[in-house]
């Protein structure tokens, strides 16, 4: 049930503002509400004025949920204890009351008692046979507006139309064909770095695809290597990346092929909304991945950063650089910072770091992130807390990356 109201949620949402990156005002969040199913007043939503998706549909959660005909159910268990009169209200009492309603205005309320009166006999309605009318033209209303939200849609082709569930894996007569020559069905591709920490920590960096349109789609994930990874370290067979729906909250599909050394999903039809993409490993790992035979040292007898190390930083660099644009975002450098230290960068931090270290168009540039390294190991001559870091991303002691799963993953459509 959460997921049906959640997914009637977000085609509302979309149909509404066209993209679940857009913030809402209040007024559209209680058109959005009210197509979505839910009943309230404007006030119900407090003083708020803008509401970004994940806000909006807090909110909506929150709102109790109106079921007509479940009340008249509860309230004819009682019939027999209560006079069958108390079944039906008085027009002229609906009508005063809707007269003291601030939020209605004139026309708006004529507009109710004309369809109040439909029900009317002998100046009395039947709440049953009303309440049952709202949940009826409800239900109309939701079908209205998934069809408008539908309407917006590309075009699905015709093999796929006879489905019964919009998202779904394809049939199996629709073969991949080979990476160079695409069917012109997949027109556009996106590829980001990714990366796996193989260790013993719960924490998954997920990467998240919005769609605010159906599509077909399938996924890829290409093995990758960096340049502090030896050459005998590798992880092929040991993956496979999951395609999860977080609206209906369930796997949609998962890498389940293998072309040219790259893994490849199942192509799916998939509805407008959020997805997450997940790296997932059987953690089937080697008890020799952490030798202790030696220690790289990471400063010269000047306190300066090695050599070594500052290679070894320029990697790191570009393992969290995921659009590979030479520098790293506010969100980029967040996840190292979070993964290194276990805490998130605050807004004020940020600020010094780009207004001490050097930024341009505030993402921090590849000498910052070396910098900042250095002015860490000024401060700290045990090094303890650079060795836990590098420890967290993934290096040993002798500066291999021997703890991560280096990837591209790539999305068709």
């Amino acid at each position: 049930m959460q997921s049906n109201a959640k997914r009637r949620f977000v085609d509302a949402y979309l149909n509404e503002v066209g993209d679940m990156r857009n913030a809402v005002s209040r007024l559209q969040l209680y058109e959005i509400a009210i197509a979505a199913g839910k009943d309230l007043l404007i006030s119900d939503l407090g003083p708020t004025d803008c509401y970004q998706f994940d806000k909006a549909y807090e909110v909506f959660e929150l709102l109790p949920a109106t079921n007509f005909l479940e009340i008249m159910k509860q309230s004819s268990n009682c019939i027999d204890e209560i006079e069958w009169n108390q079944q039906f209200i008085e027009l002229k009492e609906l009508a005063n009351s809707l007269n003291e309603v601030g939020e209605l205005n004139v026309d708006e309320i004529n507009v109710v008692l004309h369809f109040l009166e439909s029900f009317a006999n002998y100046g009395k309605i039947d709440c049953k046979e009303l309440f049952g009318e709202f949940e009826k033209t409800r239900n109309r209303l939701l079908d209205v507006v998934a069809q408008e939200f539908i309407s917006k849609q590309v075009a699905i082709p015709k093999k796929f139309t006879g489905l019964k569930e919009l998202q779904c894996r394809l049939p199996e007569s629709v073969k991949l064909q080979q990476l160079n020559g695409l069917t012109p069905m997949f027109s556009s591709q996106v590829t980001r770095r990714a990366f796996r920490v193989m260790n013993d920590d719960d924490r998954i960096l997920n990467y998240h695809l919005i769609l605010n349109q159906s599509q077909i789609v399938f996924i890829m994930c290409e093995l990758m290597t960096s340049n502090d990874q030896p050459v005998d370290r590798n992880y092929k067979n040991d993956i496979y990346v999951i395609l999860y729906d977080t609206v209906e909250e369930r796997v949609i599909t998962l890498t389940t092929k293998i072309l040219e050394n790259k893994y490849l999903s199942e192509e799916c039809l998939l509805k407008a909304g959020e997805y997450i993409i997940s790296v997932q490993s059987s953690h089937c790992l080697e008890n020799v991945m952490n030798s202790t035979s030696y220690e790289m040292k990471l400063l010269d007898s000047d306190g300066k950063l090695t050599k070594h190390f500052k290679m070894t930083l320029m990697n790191m660099f570009d393992l969290f650089d995921f659009d590979e644009n030479g520098k790293l975002s506010r969100e980029e450098f967040d996840i190292y910072n979070t993964l290194a230290s276990d805490e998130h960068v605050l807004d004020q931090e940020w600020e010094i770091l780009c207004q001490n270290f050097g930024a341009e168009d505030g993402e921090l540039l590849l000498n910052s992130f070396v910098a900042l390294h250095q002015v860490e190991a000024d401060n700290d001559p045990s090094l303890e807390d650079t060795w836990m870091t590098l420890m967290c991303v993934g290096y040993n002691e002798q500066l291999d990356l021997i703890n991560v799963i280096f990837l591209f993953l790539s999305y068709f459509a």
